[in-house]
């Protein structure tokens, strides 16, 4: 099955990133306005990679901050928000690329684990592996069982 962007947008899947903000707190209260406050349709499925609960920061070392080097884990009201767009009942699943890094993969299973979401949440390698995902979940109809 090959999916296309228009299915993409019939079935409900949408695709967060942090569209150019450098705060991810910032893109969160974006997409809390977005999901919240312009009456859309809640998707079925949200696919988004490991920067909306990680982030760098420039190191102190660099006045201009201009070199990011660091990364930190947000315990800020980003991951929250992101926890109220997922646990809406409408919310299928959230795809989670976290690359090669198990230890972001790891830090990222226990705060959906913590925050009771774990059982929608999916924390893949690679886009491939997501995609893969969302075949699953679009081709899966309850209706037919």
């Amino acid at each position: 099955m090959k999916i296309t962007a228009e299915q993409l947008i019939l079935d409900g899947v949408v695709a967060l990133t942090h569209q150019g903000y450098y705060d991810p707190e910032t893109a969160a209260k974006r997409y809390h306005e977005i999901f919240f406050g312009s009456g859309m349709a809640m998707p079925r499925i949200i696919i988004c990679d490991s920067s909306h609960i990680m982030f760098k920061r420039p190191s102190e070392n660099d006045c201009n901050r201009q070199h990011e080097d660091r990364l930190y884990g947000s315990s800020r009201a980003d991951l929250a928000m992101v926890a109220t767009i997922v646990g809406d009942e409408k919310v299928e699943r959230l795809v989670c690329i976290a690359g090669d890094n198990e230890d972001l993969a790891h830090i990222l299973a226990e705060r959906y684990r913590m925050l009771g979401l774990a059982h929608k949440v999916d924390i893949v390698d690679n886009s491939t592996s997501a995609v893969s995902i969302v075949e699953s979940v679009l081709e899966y109809d309850p209706s037919l069982n």
